[in-house]
C-alpha cells in the first residue's frame, strides 16, 4: 500500500476466518451486491462473465503473458555468461575424472573466460529437459558438455 489507498474486502475466507487484505484466494464474495454476496468466487466469476457476454460487454478469454525470451531462458538454463570453472580431483593421486564420477571439486573462486573465438556458445544436444532432482538444471546431466579438459585439466 503505497498511496495509503483503502482496500475494500470482496472476498472473505470460506471458513471466515480473519483474512488479511488484498484476499486472493478463493472464498465467499462479499460487498459486491446483492446478486453477488454470498456466491463462491467461482460461481461469482462465473455470473460475472455471463452478464457481460449477455450484454455485448464482454467476453471471457484466457491471456497467456509470454515474458521475454531471455528471461525464460535464464529460468531454465541458467545465465548466458560463457564463463567455465576449473575442476579440482580430489582422489588420492589427483587422477581420474568428474565424467566417471571420481571425487571432485568445482573451484567457483577461480572462474575463466570462454574464448572469444569460441563464441557463441553452443549448449550440449539433449533429449530430457526435465529438470530431474538436481537443482541445477538440466545441464548438470550433460556430463560430457560441462566437463571436458583444456591443456591436460579439468
Amino acid at each position: 500500500q503505497i498511496y495509503d489507498l483503502p482496500i475494500k474486502q470482496v472476498v472473505a475466507a470460506a471458513n471466515s476466518g480473519e483474512v488479511t487484505l488484498p484476499y486472493a484466494e478463493e472464498g465467499v464474495v462479499c460487498n459486491s451486491g446483492v446478486d453477488f454476496d454470498t456466491l463462491s468466487s467461482s460461481d461469482a466469476r462465473n455470473l460475472i462473465i455471463q452478464r457481460l457476454t449477455d450484454k455485448n460487454l464482454g467476453r471471457q478469454q484466457v491471456t497467456y503473458k509470454l515474458r521475454d525470451w531471455v528471461f525464460s531462458r535464464q529460468r531454465y538454463w541458467g545465465e548466458p555468461i560463457p564463463i567455465y570453472f576449473p575442476v579440482e580431483m580430489l582422489t588420492a593421486d589427483g587422477g581420474g575424472s568428474p565424467l566417471a564420477g571420481d571425487a571432485h571439486r568445482i573451484v567457483y573462486e577461480k572462474p575463466i573466460a570462454v574464448e572469444e573465438s569460441e563464441l557463441p556458445l553452443t549448449l550440449p544436444e539433449m533429449t530430457d529437459f526435465h529438470p530431474g532432482d538436481d537443482p541445477q538444471g538440466c545441464l548438470a546431466r550433460a556430463k560430457d558438455w560441462r566437463f571436458f579438459q583444456r591443456d591436460g585439466q579439468w
